[in-house]
């Protein structure tokens, strides 16, 4: 999908210019989207323009899920006494399923951790 919207100062005058979301299954009508949800925050005075709503709601989201993954990490790390590359040589060849539980439970929030951290460098480059 490609937008791009243009216009004055009133967030109600921006127009949409040019959309291709023909083959998307939602087809979402972008029009409603800004004025239900970007078009109050920015009347209201919270943000200046779309460009400065959309990089702090995004950037508050990305935010939010480095906090839940980086808090899994340190919840495990202090309930093991150990990092997790620690825990992994500690249970090799001997883990309980209690165990690989938490071993996959720590990997998946270490992988999200860093997609999240990659997508953040990203966004703000």
């Amino acid at each position: 999908m490609f937008c791009r919207f243009s216009g004055g100062d009133d967030p109600d005058d921006i127009v949409l210019v040019r959309v291709r979301c023909d083959d998307h299954p939602m087809k979402p009508n972008l029009r409603v989207l800004w004025r239900t949800l970007v078009s109050p925050l920015i009347r209201e005075g919270v943000f200046d323009n779309f460009e400065r709503a959309l990089s702090a709601l995004l950037l508050d989201y990305i935010d939010r899920q480095i906090a839940v993954y980086s808090s899994k990490n340190d919840e495990l790390k202090t309930r093991y006494k150990q990092d997790f590359d620690s825990f992994s040589t500690s249970i090799k060849n001997k883990a309980t399923p209690e165990q690989e539980d938490v071993w996959m439970d720590w990997e998946s929030a270490l992988v999200f951790l860093r997609k999240w951290q990659a997508v953040r460098a990203q966004v703000t480059q």
